[in-house]
């Protein structure tokens, strides 16, 4: 079975990674790498909400699922930077050592 492989491979991956002396450790500890998590975690928090509300959207106003996808991949992304602006602002307005 395939995903028996695939959890032995990412458990592996996993373990080389935290190593400090080895290749994918120090791949992964660059800057790159950690603003891209910071934004694929922004995407995950918001793409559900953005989804549900673009279907609701488009069935009122029948439009095709193809259109209706086109349009959530272009908000998807600017959307979760407004999310995460708001997030910082709230954060520093309330006060959050996080």
């Amino acid at each position: 079975n395939n995903s028996q492989y695939a959890l032995i491979f990412i458990a592996i991956f996993i373990i080389t990674s935290l190593n400090k002396d080895s290749f994918l450790h120090k791949i992964f500890k660059q800057s790159i790498w950690l603003k891209l998590g910071s934004i694929t975690f922004d995407l995950f928090l918001i793409h559900y909400i953005l989804l549900v509300v673009i279907q609701y959207a488009t069935k009122q106003y029948c439009v095709s699922d193809d259109m209706s996808f086109i349009i959530y991949t272009i908000l998807l992304i600017p959307s979760a930077f407004i999310f995460k602006k708001c997030s910082k602002q709230l954060k520093k307005t309330l006060k959050f050592n996080i």
